[in-house]
Order: C-alpha cells, then structure tokens, then sequence
C-alpha cells in the first residue's frame, strides 16, 4: 500500500505516470492531501485518474458541523464496512483547515464516500496566504464535499477476438484502490493529543486494515 501524505510540492509528470500506472495494475493509495499553494497539476492527474478532484479554497462549515471556527469540521461519518464502527458510536472527527473532494463522474471508478460536508458547506480561496473572512461571499465555492472517498476502479480484461467482450458478459477486473482523505490534519499530533476524545486515529487505521491489511485495524 502506497501513502501519499499531504504533499507541499507537485510531483513530476514521470512521478504521477508511475502511480497511476502501479494503481492501474491493482495497487492501494491511502492519499492525504493538504492545502498548499504551491502548483499541482501532476498530483492532480493522480486523483482525476480516480475520478476526484479537490475544490480551490479551504472549507467552512455550517454551524452544528464544527468547533469554535467554521474551519475546524466536524464531518459527517457515513455508515459503510470502513466507518461503520464509528458511525454505530456516534464518534468525532476533527479536521481544521480541509479541503473539499468533489466527484468527476468517472465511469470507470465506483466511489463511496467515507466523510462529508454539510449540505451549507462552502469552500473560500486563500488570497495572499490568508482568508479576510469566515463569512460566506460572492465567489465562494458552494458545496456539499466529501472530506473522504474510497475510489475503486474497474478494467475491462483484454480478451481473444473470438471471446466476448467483458462488458458483454459483465466481467471485469479491479484496478487501484483509493482512499483521499482532504485534510492534513486528521494525523496532526498537537490535534490528537489536545482533544484524546476523538476518533482521526481510529478512522486512519480503519483505512489502512482496509487497503493494507486484512480488514481488522487491531491486528496493525
């Protein structure tokens, strides 16, 4: 399994080709992304092959999604196998400063969203390294987001001319496996060891039992 932890730099048009080429023949991402305003075209192309993209700006909330600012979210947990512990639990997460996933509509990757926004979410572009308000302005990126996508990728196999093609039969065969997760902060330890209560390890290794182990994050 491949992490891909907030990257500050963009990676070469040779680097992104490798990680999609090794995703594209089955492997596991976990990728983390951070704000930086730095140029990420090629970090880019590694998400777009996974039908995501992030929205320019850092994410505000609505008010019962969040903590003292409108950029410390609260996320809304989805049930599914990865989080199902913790949204049984009623668990929280906190992420300052994320950043909003949006889907592309890819046909080939089937996408599960693992965190998400409020419906009043709203994303606002960082102008000279600050944010002049918390308040929602003309500009404004409107959301809903994700915060957290499991992407998983279907490849058709290449078969004999004679053999019917596997969207005629239905089969296919998996590609990568990709978790994004739009917030550098979900591992950051001043966070985690300032507010013990929740739960940014515990859906960290969920990810990881998922794509790197065997299902049971107690085991790693």
């Amino acid at each position: 399994c491949l992490l891909i932890n907030a990257p500050t730099s963009d990676y070469s048009a040779e680097e992104a080709d490798t990680v999609i080429n090794y995703l594209d023949n089955g492997g596991n991402a976990i990728i983390i992304a951070g704000y930086t305003d730095e140029s990420m075209e090629n970090f880019s192309r590694i998400l777009a092959a996974y039908g995501m993209e992030l929205a320019d700006g850092i994410v505000m909330e609505s008010s019962s999604n969040y903590y003292q600012y409108p950029m410390y979210i609260i996320p809304n947990i989805e049930n599914t196998e990865i989080t199902s512990d913790l949204a049984e639990e009623n668990a929280n997460i906190l992420i300052p400063q994320a950043l909003g996933i949006v889907s592309t509509g890819s046909d080939d990757v089937t996408l599960t969203e693992l965190l998400s926004s409020s419906s009043g979410a709203y994303a606002k572009r960082v102008v000279d390294g600050t944010i002049s308000t918390y308040e929602k302005e003309d500009g404004d990126i409107d959301g809903p987001f994700a915060y957290a996508y499991l992407a998983e990728k279907e490849t058709a196999e290449s078969n004999d001319e004679n053999d019917e093609s596997d969207e005629e039969s239905g089969e296919k065969s998996t590609g990568g496996r990709v978790i994004l997760i739009s917030a550098a902060s979900l591992l950051d330890e001043t966070i985690n060891s300032t507010f013990p209560q929740i739960s940014n390890l515990d859906f960290y290794m969920n990810c990881v039992a998922e794509l790197c182990g065997d299902g049971d994050s107690e085991n790693i």
